[in-house]
Formats: C-alpha cells, structure tokens, sequence
C-alpha cells in the first residue's frame, strides 16, 4: 500500500500527530479495572510538565544540596534536570536488557547520602519493581517510580504505580493535553505540594490550543472548519509569524539541560488539562496503543537492518512507545527525521553518565529508536512508518 517511494518531508508523514489529540473520539471511560490509573493509588495533584512533577517529589522528600539520588543511564534530561537542580548528586545505575535496573550493581552506589532511587518503566512495558522496593526498605531509600511511559497498565505483581513511595506521570503522553505532569504521593507522612492556578490567560491559551491541534489533525469533526478558520485569522492578524503549537515530545523536552520554567514550578496545570484526565477514554487509549505496537512488531520483523528490542508486549501493557533497535543508527536516525516520520531517541546524554560494561544504557541512547504508538495514530499511520523505516533501512545499510 505504500511501497512507492516518498520524498523528503512527506506531508503524509508529517501530519500523524506526535502525541494525543483532541478529537469526538478522545473521551469516555476514564477509569478501567483492566487499566490501572497512576493516579488511583494516592493522593495525586497535576504539576505543569513531568520533569516539575519529578521535582516537586524530590522536595517533598527532602532533598537538598549534598544530597544524591540514584537514576538510570538511559534517560531523558528531563529525570535529571530535577536532581541537578536541587543541588543534588545524580548517581547513575546501570541497566540490564530487560530494562530493569541491575540490583547488583546498586548496593555499591547506595552509600552516603543517598534519598531516593528514580526507576521507571521504559516504553510503557510494566516492570515488577518488587526487588528495587524490598532494596529501599532495607536501606531507608525513598522509591520514586517513574510511570512517564506508563500512566495506565499492570505487570505481573501489580499495576503501574503501585510499588513506589512517590509516582510520577506525563500528561501529553496519554491525554490530549499540551501540558502537565502528575504527581503521586503514596508514602504516609509525605505531604502534597500546594500549587497554585494559573492565571486566565494561560487557562484560555491552553484550552484553545488543544482545540487548535485536534483540528489541525481533523479530529474535531463539524467544530475543524470553525476553530481552522479562526486559527487562521489568528495567524492573519499576527503576521503569520505564529507557528501553530506543538503538542510536547520527548526530543522537544531534551533541547537542552536546563528545561524547568522557574515561575510555574508551584504552578498546578490547567483546568481543562485536568479535565481531559478525568475524562478521556482509557479503554479506547489502551487498546489503540496495543494494537499499533503489535502491528509495528509484524511489520519490522524480518528486516535485518533494524528489529523490535521488545517483540512481544506483555498483557498488561499500555504502551507509551515501539522500541525498535538499529544496527547503523546515525545515517537511518537522520533521514527519518527528515522524512517527517514521528519518532525520537534519548541520544543528549546527561554530562557525567558512566560506561560500565554489561550496562545496555550507552548503547539505547543512541541505537533505540522510539516510534510512537499512541492512540490517534491510524493503522494506515503505521503502515506507512513501518514502510518507510524498511525503505530507509534498507537503503541505508548497503
């Protein structure tokens, strides 16, 4: 179906959207006993970005100048920044290839000041983090999960969310929303952050620019005339010097080692961002989710370029992402992204980052690929990204 070749910046590429959108199908179950929310597990309140979410859990613990925290070697910048910030050691750990964190190799970092242990569950597939909790019981260390991939889902133990003393979440990763983290306090004796609102500007201006997108992608049904042709007198009226916003992506958020916007640090995310996750449809995103993973799993399987790093997606998995592994990434990686087709890896390491041997981070960040999957992409989007990666790769690696 889509064999022919395409050329640089194909419009068909470019137009899937990069993360959810607002759209006549985006709401409806919120909850689901098959789908696990983060925010069900406790006291839960909505920072404005994931990274501020990680932040506001390191105060809440303590966290101060002298201190360390423990974080893996295959990361965003956005999990460290925080640590950084407070003036805190990040302690790098490294990782196996299931993606866990190799317990061995942590007793011999856990020593000194040592608050918090930061594990997430990579691409949206449930980890049983049972060994890392019985870990930081034995030795005082406050265990914050990362569930940034994962907002939905359980692994073989129990939901996402469910393990850690503080659970953090990303909010455009599985909301059509343009902003907002979550943050999780499960621990007794933690208190919540107070936030404060925004102000009205910034409430309007997010809520127009989630209508904004969703037109912009055609989900909004008889509203995409009316907000496309007000998006367009807006551009008209400012010179057409206005881009239309982007939804938030992972390569948007790594730009750059210093992300955190200091005013909205106690700022809570808007209300119609909040309002979007209590009304999105989570069986609708769950499934999507599953079903574009597992087609791009058929598609990419017998390349001998590139290969699925996780073939098989466990039952209770909402995944965030496709995880696909390339042999000769910097030429594929480049032409990809030329090309339009959506995908990013974690390949802005954070300064310091060790090599060990044995640890699978050095290589992911720059040889896995991460092919979004989410629920407003069409199986025709896949289909069409999944070939696009066999032309490339194939083309590429002779």
């Amino acid at each position: 179906m889509y064999n022919e070749p395409l050329p640089l910046g194909d419009p068909r590429l470019q137009r899937i959207p990069r993360s959810p959108v607002l759209g006549t199908g985006s709401l409806g179950r919120a909850s689901s006993e098959r789908w696990p929310r983060i925010d069900a597990h406790g006291r839960a309140c909505y920072t404005t970005t994931g990274r501020v979410a990680i932040l506001q859990a390191l105060r809440c613990i303590g966290v101060v100048e002298g201190d360390a925290v423990l974080v893996p070697t295959y990361h965003c910048p956005t999990m460290i920044e925080p640590v950084v910030r407070l003036g805190a050691e990040p302690r790098f750990y490294p990782l196996g290839a299931d993606g866990m964190p190799q317990i061995d190799a942590l007793g011999a970092l856990a020593t000194g000041r040592v608050k918090a242990l930061l594990a997430a569950h990579l691409f949206g597939l449930p980890q049983d983090f049972s060994a890392l909790r019985r870990f930081c019981d034995e030795r005082g260390i406050v265990l914050i999960e990362d569930c940034a991939h994962a907002f939905f889902g359980r692994s073989a133990t129990g939901p996402v969310g469910s393990t850690g003393d503080l659970v953090i979440g990303s909010l455009p990763k599985f909301f059509p929303a343009v902003e907002g983290g979550c943050l999780v306090v499960r621990k007794p004796g933690l208190a919540l952050p107070s936030l404060r609102a925004p102000g009205l500007v910034h409430e309007l201006r997010a809520a127009w620019d989630s209508l904004e997108l969703g037109a912009a992608a055609g989900r909004l049904g008889w509203l995409n005339g009316i907000v496309s042709a007000l998006s367009a007198l807006k551009k008209r009226l400012r010179g057409g010097a206005s881009p239309a916003p982007a939804a938030a992506t992972p390569d948007a958020q790594a730009e750059a080692l210093e992300t955190i916007v200091s005013h909205r640090i106690d700022q809570r995310a808007s209300a119609v961002v909040r309002w979007l996750v209590r009304h999105t449809d989570v069986e609708r995103s769950a499934a999507r989710r599953r079903a574009n993973h597992q087609a791009f799993a058929r598609l990419l399987a017998n390349e001998t370029a590139v290969r699925p790093l996780f073939p098989q997606l466990p039952d209770g998995a909402a995944p965030y992402v496709f995880a696909l592994w390339v042999d000769d990434p910097e030429p594929l990686y480049r032409t990809l992204r030329e090309r339009g087709v959506p995908l990013y890896r974690w390949d802005i390491v954070w300064p310091g980052t060790p090599v060990r041997a044995g640890d699978v981070g050095p290589a992911w960040a720059t040889q896995v690929f991460q092919l979004c999957c989410h629920e407003d992409m069409a199986i025709e989007d896949v289909e069409m990204v999944a070939s696009t990666i066999r032309q490339e790769s194939r083309r590429t690696s002779r």
